[in-house]
């Protein structure tokens, strides 16, 4: 197992560095190390996490969503609600992102609903208070999705994904924040708004430098490989 915590080590830290394709091979090849093992449950949750986020960031979210599925299906079995409810959270973003099914959003404030409803069962004001915000960041986002959609306006697409990017800055998620700063990013250059290409590369690089700060500390997933 030792080789399994050692890939997934490496892959968790590319993924964080902006490398999910590398993150993805590593993640990979712990999960085929380690799978044999059925005993270690908090490694695989931790090794099925990690993937749903790196294919959250290469902008898979249908098999993001199927990697955060599987982490919530194992926390449930060793009982930690905890990782329940952070599962949840990486569930209702995922869900909110594809966005082309409006039954997608119902399941993103169900999820939410779960992060809120474990969170007071565990007591934890911080885990509720981002339950919230899920719900209240997947609300917006869909109203500004379906005003858009009817204007054919991509200057306010742009702008919801933008406060997204927000949001997720504001509930130290530098990493899903620089996601959709980068998408805003692109989504101003091809209309030319050089206002927002500078707002959307200030905020890019406020996450980033965040981003450094937390990833010399030992993360919460990195925690579970010991």
């Amino acid at each position: 197992m030792d080789e399994c915590r050692r890939l997934a080590r490496e892959g968790e830290k590319a993924t964080r560095i902006g490398d999910a394709a590398k993150g993805i091979e590593l993640l990979e090849s712990a999960l085929a190390v380690g799978i044999d093992d059925i005993n270690d449950l908090p490694l695989l949750s931790a090794i099925y996490s990690q993937l749903g986020n790196a294919y959250y960031a290469q902008k898979q979210y249908k098999k993001a969503l199927t990697f955060h599925g599987n982490d919530l299906m194992l926390s449930r079995v060793q009982k930690d609600s905890v990782q329940q409810a952070k599962a949840y959270s990486n569930m209702s973003a995922t869900y909110t992102m594809l966005h082309e099914v409006d039954q997608n959003f119902e399941q993103a404030m169900t999820c939410a609903n779960n992060v809120i409803c474990l969170a007071k069962k565990l007591n934890d004001k911080g885990l509720e208070c981002r339950g919230l915000h899920l719900q209240e960041a997947v609300k917006c986002f869909e109203k500004h999705l379906e005003i858009a959609k009817e204007r054919k306006d991509e200057i306010l697409c742009g702008l919801a994904i933008g406060n997204l990017g927000n949001a997720y800055f504001y509930l130290g998620n530098y990493e899903q924040s620089i996601i959709y700063h980068l998408k805003r990013l692109e989504m101003a250059r091809a209309v030319g708004d050089k206002s927002s290409m500078r707002r959307s590369y200030t905020n890019m690089a406020n996450a980033y430098v965040l981003l450094a700060i937390m990833m010399k500390l030992p993360s919460a997933t990195e925690r579970r490989w010991h």
